[in-house]
């Protein structure tokens, strides 16, 4: 099913099942051979999904109890973000030259692949998948057994909280526009991202376009990260060899990056222009009136 709670459904038992699908398809995407690459980004993909309705479920899990899973999850998904990292600056890289007027340098861009594409395989990579596969079957009774709720009361303070966490995080990259920054702000915007989806099908229209446009601005901060990623890998290979000179590749990277913020900034401030309560309210009123409409006699 898609990532959304369906008509008939109870938050209780919509976002067990969701769970259940998410911790099912990482762990699918982990065992699966066919390809590795792929399979570590549906897995972190997955974990992002669960992680963000455990931060919707946080007030009703408890602290402790969030803490825990989350972490667990959290750590599995720094395991991976090593493999996809890697195989992110030569993606980046490609896309990069590709924009440059002739492709750059012919002598930079061979120099710049032969430094980056063997960082995408490691002899660990398969045994960490398995373990983390492993894992991911230990950790699964444990979650989904924890999504016992009541109402959209429950959900309430997370659905709030992460709007908020969005906003100050936005206003810190303003403040300090550093990479950490928006890479910080893009994980709230993601968590917005998959909350919003979730509740999607009470308003179409409204909340389905929100969606489209926290996604755009995920991407927007999706791809100023990558740009860093891929700055710290090529300014790392320039400090171990002196005849490396990055500079032409920095300087379209940087702005590329540069124009990539500047668009996240102005959608920013027109996606997060309410206050947290009267967001959540809003999402409240939507959700409630089309759990009415489908009840018996409604």
């Amino acid at each position: 099913m898609a990532f959304r709670l369906e008509a008939g459904e109870t938050l209780a038992v919509g976002l067990g099942r969701a769970t259940a699908e998410e911790l099912r398809r990482a762990h699918g995407a982990l065992v699966a051979e066919a390809d590795p690459e792929a399979g570590v980004h549906e897995a972190r993909k997955s974990l992002k999904k669960v992680r963000a309705i455990l931060q919707l479920s946080r007030a009703p899990l408890g602290k402790r109890h969030f803490r825990a899973e989350d972490r667990r999850l959290r750590d599995m998904s720094r395991q991976l973000a090593q493999q996809r990292d890697a195989s992110v600056r030569v993606e980046t890289l490609d896309a990069l030259i590709a924009k440059l007027d002739g492709g750059g340098p012919a002598r930079l861009r061979r120099a710049s692949r032969r430094r980056l594409v063997p960082q995408r395989r490691r002899p660990d990579d398969a045994r960490v998948r398995a373990e983390i596969a492993e894992a991911l079957e230990e950790v699964r009774p444990g979650i989904e057994g924890a999504l016992f709720l009541a109402g959209f009361e429950a959900v309430r303070p997370g659905l709030a909280r992460t709007y908020r966490k969005g906003r100050k995080r936005m206003r810190k990259a303003l403040e300090s526009p550093s990479a950490a920054a928006f890479h910080e702000w893009r994980k709230q915007v993601k968590y917005l991202w998959y909350h919003v989806r979730l509740f999607g099908r009470s308003w179409p229209e409204t909340l389905g376009s929100l969606a489209d446009e926290l996604h755009l601005l995920s991407d927007y901060l999706g791809d100023s990260h990558d740009f860093d990623l891929l700055e710290s890998g090529l300014r790392d290979e320039g400090s171990k060899d002196p005849l490396f000179d990055p500079a032409p590749l920095l300087n379209a990277l940087d702005e590329a990056r540069t124009a990539r913020r500047a668009a996240a900034i102005d959608l920013g401030r027109r996606l997060y222009a309410e206050d947290p309560e009267g967001f959540t309210a809003r999402v409240e009123t939507y959700w409630r009136a089309w759990r009415e409409r489908g009840r018996p006699g409604g």
